[in-house]
This record gives structure tokens, sequence and C-alpha cells, in this order.
């Protein structure tokens, strides 16, 4: 086996990317109130767009659609990593690419890339395409998101919020709050080992 020289992955990939988890309603006496403890940790902002409708009594209900502002995180499975990975000459030719990518698609649905995660790999392929992106992740901004799947309905606009809430959290998507940064330093130091080896052929 031989080393060959590189810059080291550390320098392009500045940092392990950040633990990520749902919001889970814990003591708050409600959904709702679980929303806004939610909503206070992570600072960001939640309003509501409200309908009307009558039911087959003639009875008015609300419909109340949460509208978020927001940081979330994503880490795509496995069939949709494989059209953002990128390979290149170069360590940083090939995490700018995939970055770019990540960036596109997001754009196109609205969201703004906030930050960008990759592992890079030697495939030791050719000088072309010798580093590979691999194990992506991203964190993107929400700015006045409608969020129609989680709307709630009610008789009344509080009850409407309260189904909502429900639904929002345990969807899980949207909701996310960072880990602790012990977890993140194991994480930082078993990835960086393992871009170390990366190299040697």
């Amino acid at each position: 086996m031989s080393l060959i020289p590189f810059t080291p992955v550390t320098t392009i990939r500045w940092q392990p990317p950040p633990r990520y988890e749902p919001y889970r309603k814990r003591q708050e006496p409600t959904w709702l109130d679980a929303l806004h403890t939610w909503r206070d940790r992570t600072g960001s902002t939640i309003t509501w767009a409200e309908e009307l409708r009558r039911d087959e009594n003639n009875k008015v209900m609300h419909i109340m659609t949460p509208v978020l502002t927001c940081v979330s995180y994503e880490r795509p499975e496995a069939s949709i990593q494989m059209h953002l990975r990128r390979a290149a000459g170069s360590p940083i030719d090939a995490f700018e690419e995939s970055k770019s990518a990540v960036e596109s698609n997001l754009g196109r649905h609205g969201k703004a890339l906030v930050a960008f995660y990759s592992e890079i790999q030697n495939g030791g392929k050719g000088p072309h395409c010798r580093y590979n992106t691999f194990n992506i992740s991203y964190s993107y901004r929400l700015d006045n998101w409608p969020v129609e799947e989680c709307r709630g309905e009610g008789s009344k606009k509080a009850e409407a919020k309260q189904k909502a809430a429900k639904l929002l959290l345990e969807k899980g998507t949207y909701c996310v709050s960072q880990w602790d940064a012990v977890s993140g330093l194991k994480h930082a130091d078993r990835i960086a080992k393992c871009q170390s080896a990366a190299i040697i052929q």
C-alpha cells in the first residue's frame, strides 16, 4: 500500500452534520403548547392561514393551516442520494458539484440551502473521477411555507389549531431540533478516521 498526496477532506467538509431529531411532545399540556415550545427553542416562526367551510348541517368549520419559517434537515434516502452524488478529479470539485445539485433541487421547490454535508471517498478510478461524494445531507430554510398536509379542522379556531399542531409534530419532517454537541464530537472523530483511511491505496 502507498499513500498519495491529498488535501485533508476536513478542510472541505469543515464540520460533520449536526444531529437533528424531530421535536416530540413532552410535558406540555397541549399539542399547540408543544409546537410553541419547538418554535421558541429553534427561533422559528408560525403563522396561520384560515379557511371557512360549512358542513352538511350548515355549521361553520374552521380550517387552519400552519405556515412555517424555519430551518429543517434532510438526509435523503438511497434512491435520491444516487442522483446527488458526484465524481471529480479533486475532492473540492466533487463536493461543490454535489452541493450545486442539492441547491438546484431545493430551489425548484422553493427551499433555500443553508448548509451542505458530504463525505468524500477516493474511488481510485482515474484522474477525472477519482473522488466521489456519498452520505449526503443538508439543512434548508423554509420561508412562509404553508404545510398543507398538516391542516386542522374544527368548529373553533383553537380546536383546528390543536389538530394541526398534532399532525405537524407527529409528521416529524419540519419540526426538528439539533441534538447535543457531545454526540457530534464523537461523530466527527469517527468520520475523520474514516476519511483518512479512504486515502490509502
